[in-house]
């Protein structure tokens, strides 16, 4: 270079190591400026430049950028230190968002009054074609957000009048309405031409059938075809349709001319076309077949192969071609067969293999067959073992025969002591011996061990029962709390109307009792002194003394026929089970000719006998129906009164009260159920004895 090592200044000149230009410097060793540079070392410039690359202060070299770390928001502080965009820099440090765009959303300097994307607050987008203002979105004028996007309800199809009201396809949205175009009609969405639409022609829904059109609103074949049940079909050549609709050819034939034909030399039988001269199903004629295994040649079944003979043929079977000599299931002649385990060799069943005989049918070991112990009839029990042909058990247990098995006479409660010897129910077998658990008593086989102490069936000993309502507390029946003895009945005297107030006091039919008195919750019917409800009550219905028909029933104050029969020229009827009457009012069965009235219809059994049901005036009941039937309880003719319902084949009085409305009820107190009227779940009545009709 143009000066020499040590330039023009010595060492302590203005530029030492480390200045503007060194090493490597722009000039390069030797340059203008030699090591130190053009001025001594701690001058501007020395050893470490930059490659030539220089920035003037207070700037610095950030990568190839000359940045004042003062105030470059890209490089602010130090190097590639950015500010967020639209921030600033002041003394070295990122300024918060400021001016036009003072928000930061994200690193992104924005102001939420008017960007869309952050609107009234970050992140908050508008609709799409949406713009922010003041910090609101607002579509234009005339239009809506719907799903995210800004639209027209006037005129969108997927948006019309309201958001989500999706017109139907090939539709149009007017004025906020949806409507098809002038000619066509919604059929399920869509908006079609009934008049050619082959999908919905004529009216929505309808189809045409496979090939026809639609014309004018009606199904048409082209010229030639038939409108048949699969569709248009030509007549002449459909061999689904051949010569007429549904007109199937055979299988493997074809259709000429509106006629079926099978290939020349076969004709049609069951279906299919088939060669009578070979085939063997169809050996000479339809349905003549040859036994299974034979051939047919020239249209004749041959003689079965290899010496076979025909087994098992019927008049509808033509059998099948055996080896009698070697079929163990025909061995020797037709259904001769062989014990299972037995070959049959030249017509000969051969014997059972090793020491095994022929037990129900098949070889068997009986050294170690437990169905076959011994011998062919003996059975080992449950637990046994067959060894050497006999029934053994393991140590400790004894035999106890084919049903009880092996058994532990120590512990087992079947066989205690002894085969057979059962513990009573909750005894234990110990030592042999049946044991009730401690502070219970042996009632006997039937009734086992119970606690005498507390047991109201046992109370004190063995089959002692307490009264109703009774308990057994330390041996002794009492009645509970609240409860007063009453006739052998323990009863709550404040509420039971037989005994309201004291044991010798009962109210009157209907009256429930109220703190030990009687109040009536219907109306008081002075003729009879009854409590009744007059819109239940048979023998009171709507008024005192209106009573109904014995087949009647009292409902809502007016008397019908009860639930299960009907009214035939005034009379209650049951066409389940009458003959003049047999499923419809004036249907009558025809006696003559053997009918009688079965479940609602007229059928010619013989006798009842003969279908296991009872014969009553000319119908056939089941004991099912006589155990519930009002008209013939219990058996034929046996009509229950007005005021009794049939229960299990009796006819059992019942009265009904106001006070109640379900079940159970006090007012019915003790002695009689409360149950629902046959027929009439919501009907409440009480009912003499414990049971109610099924």
């Amino acid at each position: 270079g143009s000066a020499g090592t040590g330039g023009s200044a010595g060492t302590g000149g203005s530029a030492g190591t480390g200045g503007s230009a060194g090493t490597g410097g722009s000039a390069g060793t030797g340059g203008s400026a030699g090591t130190g540079g053009s001025a001594g070392t701690g001058g501007s410039a020395g050893t470490g430049g930059t490659g030539g690359a220089t920035c003037d202060a207070p700037k610095v070299l950030c990568g190839t950028d000359c940045a004042d770390l003062t105030t470059d928001a890209t490089h602010c502080g130090t190097c590639d230190n950015a500010c967020a965009p639209g921030g600033t820099c002041t003394n070295g440090k990122c300024d918060s968002c400021a001016g036009a765009t003072p928000d930061n959303c994200s690193g992104v300097c924005t102001s939420v009054q008017t960007d869309a994307a952050n609107c009234g607050h970050c992140a908050n987008a508008c609709a799409t074609g949406a713009s922010c203002t003041n910090g609101q979105c607002a579509c234009p004028q005339g239009q809506h957000a719907c799903g995210g996007a800004c639209t027209d309800l006037q005129t969108d199809v997927m948006n019309c009048g309201a958001c989500t009201v999706k017109c139907p396809a090939n539709g149009q949205c007017n004025a906020g309405t949806c409507s098809c175009p002038q000619g066509t009609t919604d059929c399920n969405g869509t908006c079609v031409d009934e008049q050619s639409d082959a999908y919905n022609c004529g009216a929505c829904g309808k189809q045409c059938n496979a090939g026809a059109v639609c014309t004018a609103g009606v199904c048409t074949c082209a010229a030639g075809l038939v409108t048949c049940p699969g569709g248009c079909a030509q007549l002449s050549s459909d061999p689904s349709n051949c010569g007429a609709c549904s007109t199937t050819c055979a299988i493997g034939g074809q259709c000429v001319s509106g006629q079926c034909v099978c290939p020349s030399g076969q004709q049609a039988c069951n279906g299919q076309c088939v060669d009578v001269t070979t085939s063997a199903t169809d050996c000479g004629a339809c349905g003549k077949a040859c036994a299974t295994g034979a051939s047919c040649v020239g249209s004749v079944c041959q003689p079965c192969p290899n010496n076979e003979i025909i087994c098992g043929q019927t008049a509808n079977d033509p059998g099948t071609c055996t080896a009698t000599a070697t079929d163990a299931n025909n061995c020797g002649t037709c259904g001769h067969k062989c014990a299972t385990g037995q070959n049959c060799v030249s017509g000969v069943c051969q014997a059972c293999p090793g020491t095994e005989v022929v037990c129900a049918g098949a070889c068997t070991d009986i050294q170690t067959n437990n169905d076959h112990c011994g011998n062919c009839y003996t059975h080992c029990g449950p637990n046994a073992t067959c060894t050497a042909g006999q029934c053994t058990c393991a140590n400790g247990l004894t035999n106890c025969g084919p049903t009880l098995g092996c058994v532990d006479l120590q512990t087992d409660t079947q066989s205690c002591g002894q085969c057979g010897n059962r513990c009573a129910p909750g005894a234990t077998c110990n030592n042999g011996t049946c044991q009730c658990p401690a502070g219970m008593v042996n009632c006997g086989q039937f009734i086992g061990c119970v606690d005498i102490a507390t047991d109201p069936s046992h109370c004190g000993t063995c089959y002692v029962q307490c009264a109703p309502g009774e308990s057994c507390v330390s041996g002794q029946c009492t009645c509970g709390a609240g409860l007063t003895m009453c006739n052998g009945v323990c009863t709550d005297l404040t509420t039971d109307p037989t005994h309201c107030g004291n044991c010798n006091h009962a109210c009157a039919q209907g009256d429930t009792c109220d703190n030990g008195t009687c109040s009536c919750a219907g109306t008081q019917c002075p003729a009879t002194n009854v409590c009744a409800d007059l819109k239940t009550a048979p023998t009171d219905c709507g008024a005192c003394g209106t009573t109904c028909q014995s087949a009647q029933a009292c409902v809502g104050g007016a008397c019908s026929c009860r639930p299960g029969l009907t009214s035939c020229n005034g009379n209650c009827v049951d066409l389940q089970a009458n003959a003049l009457n047999c499923g419809a009012c004036g249907h009558t069965c025809n006696f003559q000719q053997g009918e009688r009235c079965v479940d609602g219809q007229c059928q010619n059994v013989g006798t009842c006998a003969s279908i296991q049901r009872v014969y009553c005036q000319g119908a056939c009941l089941t004991s099912a129906q006589l155990a519930t039937d009002p008209l013939n309880c219990g058996q034929c003719g046996n009509r229950c009164a007005t005021d009794e319902v049939c229960s299990q084949g009796q006819c059992q009085a019942f009265f009904t009260s106001a006070a109640c409305n379900m079940c159970p009820c006090d007012a019915c107190g003790a002695a009689t159920a409360c149950c629902s009227y046959p027929g009439i779940p919501a009907e409440a009545i009480c009912l003499d004895g414990t049971s109610c009709p099924m």
